[in-house]
């Protein structure tokens, strides 16, 4: 089951789709931040940004 997911993962679309799914939730949290008034805190949105980084740096293409 392992070898399965990790393969998937080989895949461009098994990569760059959960990318785009964590953009997005991201961009969803700071546009509902900033429509709750919360501006001053939007910089907290910058932090869950080194789990996006660390996963594109664990998926990193063997060949690229």
């Amino acid at each position: 089951m392992h070898h399965d997911h990790v393969n998937k993962r080989e895949t461009p679309v098994g990569r760059w789709l959960p990318v785009l799914f964590y953009t997005a939730n991201l961009f969803l949290w700071l546009l509902t931040g900033v429509a709750a008034g919360l501006t001053e805190l939007a910089w907290l949105v910058i932090l869950p940004l080194s789990a996006l980084a660390l996963y594109l740096a664990r998926t990193k293409r063997r060949w690229a």
